[in-house]
């Protein structure tokens, strides 16, 4: 039986805002697409969006007593990258590191500053003591130390050393780590939205026969999933909406890319996240059949696209492998417009796998739709 145009859009229209208005009267759907991902991004804001660089917390124990070591202590309290924790003693200090209080200890053993007989200047050794456990902070502490002493030295002796190096930034100027980090967690919510709501409802529906009554009217496959899709969207432009909000007014998120570059790309990836969610749906007859192939599509997104952590830490082959997961060439688009001011033009590779996997993955959820 055929359809008009008209009826056919105003069916497929009449049942997104039906399933609209049954997602947001869901407490559980609305705790998993909005409050859930809010509470993460209050979670690493705390972490990342505190500063733009990093600060590691040392206690420093003066045993020297001397005016050049005061001095030096004073100095190093005004230094950005320490925090001076305080502490009564050596003792004291070593079980605040044994406790992760703190980051290191700076020693300043007896007779550190006290002028030399032989150069006639201030001379010592200062001693940098660390857990095993957070050996980098040490080895990172020991090498900013390093660079403090070799400027002291220069102020002191007059001598400038001929060759010294100087770090510069590659990167956009005023951003921080959670301008970085933020687009991953957008990526989150998008597997949240896209791929938990429809392998947990369409399941739901087929076990009610909800979907099976659907079927018995003129409705056809590609209806549904449009108007679902439909539905999911507008979940998702609300939670992510807030999310962005949040961060602007929370966190100072820095959008140095064009807003409506970034809503449309955002928009891009959302579908395709969803075809995914909707072939794993559609083609469950159960949650039993929906949970375990939902959580290995997910998984490999979730770890494996740079959502929690950096893609650069892992193995040059995961990286390779990493680069073709959906959800990669998403957060990566999504990070280059906020953080670069990149356009479509600059995204091309990262349009072409999500174009590849929107049209695969929809190719197989019209494949794959079983109404019961």
């Amino acid at each position: 039986m055929s359809i008009s145009p008209k009826r056919y859009i105003f069916t497929t229209w009449t049942l997104s805002v039906m399933f609209t208005r049954r997602y947001f009267r869901s407490r559980t759907a609305l705790f998993f697409s909005i409050l859930f991902p809010l509470i993460l991004l209050f979670i690493f804001g705390g972490i990342f969006g505190s500063s733009s660089g990093t600060t590691f917390n040392i206690a420093v124990i003066d045993q020297a007593h001397t005016d050049f070591s005061k001095t030096f202590t004073t100095e190093l309290g005004h230094a950005s990258v320490f925090k001076v924790k305080p502490a009564s003693s050596l003792t004291d200090a070593k079980d605040q590191l044994q406790h992760s209080s703190i980051d290191s200890i700076i020693v300043l053993p007896a007779g550190f500053g006290a002028v030399s007989a032989t150069t006639h200047y201030p001379s010592g050794e200062a001693q940098v003591l660390y857990d095993p456990s957070n050996a980098t902070a040490g080895q990172t502490i020991g090498s900013v130390m390093g660079s403090i002493l070799d400027k002291t030295n220069s102020q002191i002796t007059g001598i400038q050393p001929p060759l010294t190096v100087t770090t510069v930034s590659s990167g956009t100027s005023g951003l921080t780590s959670f301008d970085y980090e933020f687009t991953g967690l957008l990526g989150f919510s998008l597997l949240g939205i896209g791929i938990f709501g429809p392998i947990n409802t369409l399941p739901a529906l087929k076990k009610t026969g909800a979907l099976q009554r659907f079927r018995t009217t003129p409705l056809r496959p590609l209806q549904f999933i449009i108007a679902y899709m439909v539905s999911s969207l507008a979940a998702g432009a609300v939670s992510i909406a807030i999310q962005f909000l949040v961060a602007v007014t929370v966190f100072k998120f820095h959008m140095h890319g064009s807003l409506l570059i970034f809503v449309l790309f955002t928009l891009f990836a959302a579908i395709m996240i969803f075809g995914f969610g909707m072939a794993v749906g559609g083609w469950a007859n159960d949650e039993k059949q929906s949970a375990p192939l939902g959580n290995l599509v997910t998984f490999p997104m979730m770890f494996l696209s740079g959502v929690f952590f950096p893609v650069f830490l892992m193995p040059i082959w995961l990286q390779k492998i990493s680069a073709f997961i959906p959800l990669t060439p998403a957060i990566d688009g999504m990070r280059m417009i906020a953080t670069q001011g990149k356009t479509f033009i600059d995204l091309g590779p990262q349009l072409a796998i999500m174009g590849a996997w929107t049209i695969l993955i929809y190719f197989l959820a019209f494949k794959l739709f079983r109404w019961e």
